[in-house]
C-alpha cells in the first residue's frame, strides 16, 4: 500500500491539490502526509486521506499548536545514532529563520530534536514509503524529513534547481543528482554526431556563448539591475531585525494572547514567547553590528595582476541551498579556499577569490580570515567574472550557476560541493590538496585541446532528456485554464509516476 509524503508549498490556483488528485488517479495512494502553504486558499484536500501540516508552523517550530508532545513517540538510541550524520547540518539550517546565527548550541539542539520527534512520529504513524520534495530541503524541518527517509530507507525524490528556470534535476539523494544524466550522456548522447537541444537550454547555451555582457547579466539577474539586486538583498537582511517589525510582531502576539488565552498557563506561555523573541531580536541586532557588507570587502580586496597565473574561486551567496546543504562539509567556504590555495601554490598559481556581488552581509572575521590565507588574493566585486574566468587556468566553487557557465565558455571548473553537473565535461569534483593537484595537472595537460563544445552540447542534451521541466509549485498564480498550467501538471505527475514504477511502489497498470 502506497503512503506518501509530499512537500507542497507556495501553491496558487489549486495547483498542488490538482497535482495530488490526478496523481492519486494514476498510482492510488492510501494517505498523503504533506506540508502546505497556499497563497489564495484555493487548494482543497479530502479529510482523512490527506494529512496537511502548515509549512509556517513547521518552519517556526510551533508544533505545540497542533499536537501534544506527550502523545508522540519518544526518540530512541538507535534513531538518534542513525541521525547523527545529519544532525549538525539540520541545526545549522536554523540560520534560515533570521538569515543569521542567533541560537546557542543548546537552543539549536532543542529545536532540532523537536523537529525530529514530530516528523519521526508522523512518518511512522502514517507508514510513509515514498517522499517527494518540490525543492532542495534547506530548512531544518524539511531536512529532518529528508534525513529520516534516508535512515529508514524510504524511497525519495528531490527536485533540485538548475541554471534553467522551471527545469530541475530529480534526484533520489542530494548526492546523486548528476548520476542519471552522466550515464545518459556516456551511453547515448556522447556518441551522436549532432544533438538538438530543448528550446530553453539552446537559448541559454547561445546566450552564454555569444550573448553580450548585458544579455548575460539579464540572464543571471532576470532583468533586475545589479544595483537594485544589491540594495534589495541588504534591505531584506536588515529588515529581519528592524525595530518596527519586531514591535509590531510582539504587539500582535500580545493582542492574540489577551483575546484568545483560555487559562493562566496559556497566558504565561504567550508572555514567555514574547520574551524569547525579544532575546532573539537583541542577539540579531548585536550580530548585525559585528557584520560587514561588500563595501568592507572591496576596501581590503584588490585588482587582478596582469600576467599572473591564477585560479579563481567564486564565493557563494549565503545562506542558500547551494551551500547548505549542497556544500556538504565545505559549507564553510574558507575551508575550500585553504585547500585550493595550498594546491595552487605548490603548482605555481595564485588563488584569486571573488565575493558574490549580492552578498548582503558576512561576519567581518570571514573576510579577514580569507585575507590571511597564504597565496590568496581577494578580487573586488566590480571586476567582470566572465573575464576573470577567461584569464584563469580554471575556476572553482562549491557548485552553482557559475559551474555550467564556465565550462560552456571553455574553462574547466573544480567543485567542492554536490552539483548536478558533476559529470559534465570539464568539471572536477575535489576535496583535498591531492584531489586539487591531480585535477589542476590534468587541466594543464589538456589545456591545448580544451573542452569540446560537442561534448558540452551532448551533456546538455542528456540533461534535457533527464530533467523535469515543469512548475513544481505554482507560486506565480497560473490560471487553471492556462496551457502551461495543464502541461506542467501533467509533466510533474508523469515524472513522479515513472519513478514510483521504477521503484516497484506502484504497478505498471496502476491507475488503469
Amino acid at each position: 500500500m502506497l503512503n506518501i509524503f509530499f512537500q507542497a508549498v507556495d501553491s496558487a490556483g489549486g495547483y498542488q491539490s490538482a497535482v495530488l488528485r490526478e496523481l492519486d488517479e494514476k498510482v492510488h495512494f492510501q494517505t498523503c502526509l504533506m506540508t502546505v502553504k497556499t497563497s489564495d486558499g484555493a487548494d482543497a484536500y479530502e479529510p482523512g486521506k490527506y494529512i496537511p501540516v502548515n509549512y509556517d508552523i513547521c518552519e517556526q517550530n510551533q508544533y505545540d499548536k497542533i499536537v501534544d508532545f506527550n502523545e508522540l513517540l519518544p526518540l530512541d538510541r538507535g534513531l538518534l545514532e542513525a541521525m547523527h550524520p545529519y544532525e549538525l547540518t539540520a541545526i545549522r539550517m536554523l540560520v534560515r529563520n533570521y538569515d543569521r546565527d542567533i541560537y546557542t548550541m543548546d537552543e539549536g539542539m532543542r529545536y532540532y530534536l523537536r523537529h525530529l520527534r514530530f516528523w519521526n512520529h508522523m512518518l511512522l504513524t502514517y507508514e510513509v514509503n515514498y517522499v517527494f520534495f518540490n525543492n532542495t530541503p534547506h530548512h531544518t524541518h524539511d531536512y529532518v524529513i529528508y534525513a529520516l527517509a534516508q535512515v529508514y530507507g524510504i524511497r525519495t525524490n528531490v527536485c533540485i534547481s538548475t541554471n534553467f528556470e522551471n527545469r530541475y534535476f530529480l534526484a533520489e539523494t542530494l548526492e546523486d543528482a548528476w548520476e542519471r544524466t552522466a550515464r545518459l550522456y556516456e551511453n547515448k548522447y556522447r556518441h551522436m554526431p549532432e544533438v538538438t537541444l530543448p528550446k530553453d537550454i539552446a537559448q541559454y547555451y547561445d546566450t552564454i556563448c555569444h550573448g553580450s555582457k548585458e544579455e548575460n547579466e539579464k540572464l543571471v539577474l532576470q532583468g533586475v539591475s545589479r544595483k537594485q539586486e544589491i540594495e534589495d538583498k541588504r534591505r531584506l537582511f536588515r529588515g529581519e531585525m528592524a525595530c518596527k517589525k519586531m514591535v509590531k510582531k510582539n504587539l500582535s502576539r500580545l493582542k492574540w494572547q489577551v483575546l484568545r488565552a483560555e487559562n493562566h498557563r496559556m497566558r504565561a506561555e504567550g508572555k514567555e514567547a514574547i520574551r524569547r523573541e525579544y532575546r532573539y531580536y537583541q542577539r540579531g541586532r548585536m550580530k548585525l553590528r559585528e557584520m560587514v557588507n561588500t563595501d568592507y570587502y572591496n576596501r581590503i580586496a584588490g585588482a587582478p595582476q596582469p600576467g599572473e597565473a591564477y585560479i579563481i574561486y567564486f564565493l557563494h551567496y549565503q545562506p542558500e541551498a547551494t551551500s547548505l546543504p549542497q556544500g556538504g562539509v565545505f559549507v564553510d567556504q574558507e575551508l575550500a579556499v585553504a585547500v585550493l590555495a595550498r594546491s595552487a601554490k605548490e603548482l605555481g598559481y595564485k588563488l584569486y577569490v571573488k565575493e558574490h556581488f549580492v552578498q548582503p552581509y558576512r561576519n567581518k572575521t570571514f573576510y579577514d580570515d580569507l585575507l590571511n590565507i597564504e597565496n590568496v588574493k581577494l578580487i573586488q566585486t566590480g571586476y567582470d567574472s566572465k573575464e576573470l574566468v577567461k584569464g584563469s587556468l580554471c575556476g572553482a566553487t562549491g557548485n552553482g550557476t557559475v559551474v555550467l557557465e564556465s565550462v560552456i565558455r571553455g574553462t574547466p571548473m573544480l567543485i567542492f560541493g554536490e552539483s548536478g553537473f558533476q559529470g559534465c565535461p570539464g568539471v572536477y569534483r575535489v576535496g583535498s590538496v591531492q584531489d586539487c593537484k591531480a585535477a589542476i595537472e590534468s587541466i594543464r595537460r589538456k589545456k591545448e585541446e580544451g573542452i569540446s563544445q560537442k561534448d558540452i552540447r551532448a551533456y546538455l542534451a542528456a540533461f534535457g532528456e533527464n530533467s523535469l521541466f515543469s512548475y513544481v509549485y505554482n507560486h506565480e498564480g497560473l490560471k487553471k485554464d492556462s496551457p502551461w498550467f495543464q502541461e506542467s501538471k501533467e509533466k510533474l505527475i508523469a515524472c513522479i509516476t515513472e519513478r514510483l514504477r521504477e521503484s516497484g511502489l506502484c504497478s505498471l497498470d496502476a491507475g488503469g
